[in-house]
């Protein structure tokens, strides 16, 4: 994507599929209004299968 920037956020919950993508458009526009921004729809991730078991 030349003259952008594409992320994939990884998420735990349900809730979350739906409010990062809006937060990180929301934070791009204030901080970088003029770079181009693609929110791909989120992987949702179990946090145990995330993280190693200690860090839990």
């Amino acid at each position: 994507m030349p003259g952008g920037i594409r992320i994939v956020p990884i998420v735990e919950g349900k809730g979350e599929v739906t409010a990062v993508p809006i937060l990180l458009r929301r934070i791009a526009l204030l901080v970088a209004p003029s770079v181009r921004l693609e929110v791909a729809r989120p992987i949702r991730v179990a946090r145990d299968r995330f993280l190693p078991l200690e860090h839990i």
